[in-house]
């Protein structure tokens, strides 16, 4: 029978497992959707590639830095807590039209 940490580990692996393919699945999809019905130009594309994948090659070493120094179980509820909390935010900005990513891209 698991312990009651192995099953919050379990449970937060399959969340962050899910979010890593949603991620991956955004990254396949959205130069895609541009192209396809925002009839964006191959530049454009590129553009919105390259914003999508920025903040993976700025965040990754100091990430990698802090998850060394910190327990993972930690860790991982905490950034599953920033991500909810930033999307959420980003949601509410969208809907309110203070935000409109396409307006200052395009």
């Amino acid at each position: 029978m698991m312990n009651i940490d192995t099953k919050i580990i379990k449970r937060l692996s399959i969340s962050n497992l899910t979010a890593q393919f949603s991620e991956q699945v955004t990254l396949a999809v959205l130069p895609i959707i541009s192209i396809l019905i925002l009839h964006t130009s191959a530049e454009q594309t590129a553009i919105l590639q390259a914003i999508n994948t920025l903040p993976f090659l700025i965040i990754s070493i100091p990430a990698g830095i802090v998850v060394d120094k910190y327990k993972s179980k930690n860790l991982m509820i905490l950034m599953e807590v920033i991500r909810s909390i930033s999307l959420v935010f980003l949601f509410f900005l969208i809907s309110l039209g203070k935000i409109s990513f396409f307006h200052y891209l395009f």
